[in-house]
């Protein structure tokens, strides 16, 4: 027997020709080569599972200079700690085959803030599992992220300072049936969020719906998809005590996605939404688009730019619909494989119809950049600037940050 307590099979065992073992001795074997291909399975299995399961943790240290988002301003030093664990069984990675693959991803973990002045400190903890399986002609997709977290009063009630605590889940659900060319997605979303204390009944939101997107890629455009989109959800202040202000609507895309120009991906969509309000029935219509593109400058060097206009439901239920118009776009410029910078800028202006008042939102203004000191570990610092004019909210302010952070993964 080895001084490591491993069941073995003996050499002598082994080496007896098969007329000399005995019955007892045949039982005797088998039961040792089954403990031996056990512990190896058992073995193999914790090595895999170990090998895809990791311990991650981010440390920031930042200055906010308007921590309430007030004319006002109070600033404060917020020391965050985010230890996580995240456990991947299959692969993401589409470099392998260029196709798809089955996998499921588990993520979950929590931030602990510190004010070192201002008595705020909280911890939120969240959790995200991704799930896909992949067949022949099928792709299903399941996905769900949860969080718990706070934002500033102001937000939400002018000129309120501290902070408010809400807790989100995101749940979205696809079938994806492939045939030639052709794709068929059938889906279904659900986004709660439960707003704390005073704001639970006029600000606890819970939006769901299903959708059903057609698609083709014809042979001419081999790398580009065009697509028909319909959808259908409900909107629901789900706390308060009657359904004012509650809706549901209905929305119309066409668009295409994929390789739109010769450097330039990306997915491009136009189309209407029907509004349906309630109690009163009144049908209103408007104009969406959408667009998220990519250019590909080079190998080390790329952009993003988000254009929308949308239309919403205001942030508390008394204040309507509003109509926002966003643009945003970044660059990200590989200097080296260690070394990322990243800038960044944003505007979106946001109308109010039933008060004829708006939000003026310029930023976040954003310089970073993040350095892999190792395979481990990866430093960064991050500067970001907002401005915002609101008559809805009767509100100014600026708002800086200066943010330093470190993450490893073990």
């Amino acid at each position: 027997m080895p001084a490591t307590g491993e069941e073995t099979i003996s050499p002598e065992f082994l080496e007896k020709p098969a007329a000399e073992i005995s019955d007892t001795e045949e039982a005797d074997g088998a039961q040792r080569e089954a403990i031996t291909r056990s512990k190896a399975l058992k073995d193999g299995l914790y090595d895999y599972m170990f090998s895809r399961l990791h311990t991650h943790a981010d440390t920031s240290i930042s200055y906010n200079d308007n921590i309430y988002l007030l004319h006002k301003k109070t600033g404060d030093v917020i020391p965050t700690v985010r230890p996580g664990v995240s456990l991947l069984l299959g692969s993401k990675d589409l470099r392998v085959s260029g196709r798809p693959r089955s996998y499921c991803e588990i993520d979950a973990g929590y931030a602990t803030d510190y004010y070192i002045r201002a008595r705020l400190n909280h911890n939120n903890p969240y959790a995200t599992i991704n799930i896909q399986g992949v067949g022949p002609r099928y792709r299903v997709r399941l996905s769900n992220y949860f969080l718990k977290a706070q934002q500033p009063a102001q937000v939400i009630n002018s000129g309120e300072p501290g902070l408010v605590g809400y807790q989100m889940n995101i749940t979205n659900l696809g079938f994806e049936y492939i045939r030639g060319r052709a794709r068929l997605l059938i889906g279904y979303k659900r986004n709660e969020k439960d707003y704390t204390g005073s704001y639970k009944t006029t600000n606890s939101i819970l939006d769901q719906g299903l959708n059903v997107t057609a698609s083709i890629n014809p042979s001419i455009t081999p790398k580009t998809t065009f697509f028909f989109e319909y959808e259908y959800g409900t909107f629901d202040y789900y706390k308060a005590p009657n359904n004012l202000g509650d809706f549901a609507y209905h929305y119309f895309w066409i668009g295409a996605k994929g390789k739109l120009l010769k450097k330039i991906y990306g997915v491009v969509k136009a189309g209407e939404e029907l509004r349906r309000a309630d109690p009163t029935g009144e049908l209103k219509n408007a104009f969406v688009i959408r667009g998220d593109l990519f250019y590909i400058y080079s190998k080390k060097l790329r952009f993003s730019m988000h254009l929308a206009r949308e239309n919403w439901a205001a942030t508390n239920r008394s204040q309507g619909f509003n109509t926002a118009y966003i643009v945003s776009l970044r660059g990200i410029w590989d200097f080296n494989p260690q070394l990322t910078f990243t800038c960044g800028a944003k505007y979106e202006y946001d109308s109010y119809e039933s008060t004829g008042k708006h939000d003026n939102t310029c930023g976040p203004f954003l310089i970073r950049f993040d350095y892999k000191v190792n395979k481990f570990t990866t430093i960064g610092a991050e500067y970001n600037f907002t401005r915002r004019d609101s008559t809805r909210a009767d509100c100014k302010y600026n708002n800086s940050n200066i943010i330093g952070r470190m993450g490893m993964v073990f």
